[in-house]
């Protein structure tokens, strides 16, 4: 087995879900002595001066379906003048082709006969669709890695092929294991929305289940991730208190943070927010479900908004008393060595 080994990305840095995957597993894989060399457009931050950086030209196209066709573009360049990296380990976590092993961190694109009629022809659509199938089931590819086991699942519905090649998920972790205590809820009680897609993240279904708390308790709202300008009107109300984008979120304030997402790979933002004593409510839409803890439940997604109201009350004053230690990217770069890349054959 190669103890060397690439990282695709197109930003590589701790600025985004995916993208901070890459940065923390790139640095862990380093402290277990392998040689990690990342090919990416953008560096985003300062890496370990171990990380061997190799940078693409960032491409000009706005549309991200043509950005990625250049990104693969400059890829095949780089390997057709670079053979000697094709000895190393080539783990993608974008939709590329020269990769052994692709982590998949998004849901797949609907195929047709699943789409109106005006999309099945949409040279958007096919080339996704193309580069989903190259990424997933070419002959080189020989793991692929979701990050959870709903989105293994699609995978497997959608590309039978890659059945054999499937692993379990390798599921985003923390920096810390250990979590921080709950406590009892306040008064208002102070729910938290978070997302900069907010709509695919929930926000419309967040504030409809604050609107009915707000019914019988006193209810604040405040959602990290869109500013009130970038929202329907009908999303603006007296509870609800917008703060646009922020780095830092202050879960251990916060009671419950609800995530009624309609899809969600994972939900980074669920970890983070239990490991600071926030309690969660998900939607079964979010991957992150998967991970068994007190102060965490899960709904279908279209529940009776009753459902969802008292599922809210119900957890809000519950204070879970075992806390399960998190897991750390430590953990998640033990996995790759162990079960993912002692298996590839370079």
């Amino acid at each position: 087995m190669s103890r060397a080994v690439i990282q695709i990305v197109r930003r590589f840095g701790p600025v985004g879900g995916m993208e901070s995957y890459v940065w923390y597993l790139s640095h862990e894989l380093i402290r277990l002595g392998y040689q990690v060399t990342v090919i990416c457009e953008q560096c985003e931050s300062e890496p370990d001066p171990s990380v061997r950086l190799i940078a693409l030209p960032v491409s000009i196209q706005r549309r991200r379906w043509k950005a990625m066709k250049d990104f693969n573009r400059q890829l095949d360049h780089l390997f057709q003048s670079h053979p000697e990296l094709l000895n190393m380990i080539i783990h993608s976590h974008e939709r590329t082709a020269w990769h052994h092993v692709t982590t998949f961190h998004g849901p797949p694109m609907k195929k047709a006969p699943s789409l109106p009629w005006y999309k099945k022809f949409s040279s958007r659509l096919t080339y996704w669709l193309d580069a989903e199938y190259r990424e997933l089931c070419s002959a080189q590819v020989q793991r692929v890695v979701p990050v959870s086991k709903m989105i293994g699942r699609q995978l497997v519905q959608q590309y039978p092929e890659s059945r054999s090649h499937m692993t379990e998920p390798a599921y985003p972790a923390l920096n810390e294991s250990l979590p921080k205590s709950f406590r009892q809820f306040n008064n208002p009680m102070k729910l938290l929305f978070v997302g900069k897609e907010w709509k695919r993240k929930g926000l419309p279904k967040a504030v409809e289940i604050c609107l009915a708390l707000a019914e019988e308790y006193s209810v604040q709202l405040d959602v990290f991730g869109v500013n009130e300008h970038h929202v329907p009107k009908n999303l603006n109300h007296s509870i609800v208190k917008f703060h646009g984008y922020q780095t830092d979120i202050p879960f251990d304030t916060y009671d419950l943070m609800i995530h009624p997402a309609i899809a969600e790979p994972f939900g980074m933002v669920v970890l983070e927010a239990l490991a600071k004593g926030c309690r969660v409510l998900v939607s079964d839409r979010v991957g992150a479900a998967e991970k068994k803890h007190e102060g965490l439940v899960s709904m279908r997604l279209d529940a009776p908004l009753l459902m969802w109201v008292e599922a809210a009350v119900k957890l809000i004053a519950k204070i879970p008393d075992q806390l399960p230690q998190f897991e750390t990217w430590t953990d998640v770069a033990v996995y790759y060595d162990e079960i993912v890349y002692k298996h590839v054959s370079v």
